[in-house]
């Protein structure tokens, strides 16, 4: 998923400002609730996120959320990491109602990319009536977050963050780090108010 950070940042549409996170490190126990919800991130999976390639069927989306009520598209540039390799690609957010999906469609030249038309990028919910991993929702204390999840990266006025790394292996000594960013934001009564995912490699 190299690249994709730049291209949600141009669009401006999906996620809050990102903030300085401090320096920590999960435990191998709690990095491995961390992964199941960060790519998970339903009760029922959505294929194409558990098995965190990002690829996801827009017939699924339809299928599982309804036609969404409104989509929004952008160009952005992707980039393979090489001087001068970079390709237009187009950058679409599907919002339902209190659900919203960061995607790009790559091309099909792109290291990994199959079959499908999308790659989710990033996930925004704020509304209780989608169940989460874990049984977690929209309007949950801050309190029961942490107790399943553990500690956070980053714990500010109003917001809570995690940033985790994958590494996976593109060739047998070339590796890619593969990280990706789960924030949730705050209301006064210190309950979820509103979550988002995004994934992203460096």
């Amino acid at each position: 998923m190299r690249g994709f950070l730049l291209g949600c940042i141009v669009m401006a549409l999906f996620f809050a400002g990102a903030a300085h996170a401090e320096s920590y490190s999960p435990t191998p126990d709690q990095k491995a609730r961390l992964d199941q919800f960060g790519y998970d991130v339903f009760q029922t999976s959505l294929p194409g996120l558990e098995n965190q390639s990002g690829e996801v069927s827009p017939k699924l989306l339809v299928a599982r959320f309804g036609q969404p009520l409104r989509r929004v598209l952008a160009l952005g540039r992707y980039g393979d990491g090489f001087p001068g390799d970079s390709t237009v690609i187009h950058w679409t957010t599907w919002y339902f109602r209190g659900l919203a999906f960061a995607m790009s469609r790559l091309p099909r030249r792109h290291h990994g990319v199959g079959n499908a038309d999308l790659v989710v990028v990033g996930v925004s919910v704020t509304s209780p009536a989608y169940i989460l991993k874990y049984g977690l929702h929209v309007g949950e204390t801050r309190a029961r977050f942490f107790r399943v999840l553990g500690p956070p990266t980053y714990e500010g006025h109003g917001r809570v963050q995690y940033d985790v790394e994958n590494a996976a292996r593109i060739a047998p000594d070339d590796y890619e780090i593969e990280p990706y960013q789960i924030e949730m934001d705050l209301d006064h009564r210190d309950r979820v108010r509103r979550i988002v995912w995004s994934w992203w490699s460096d």
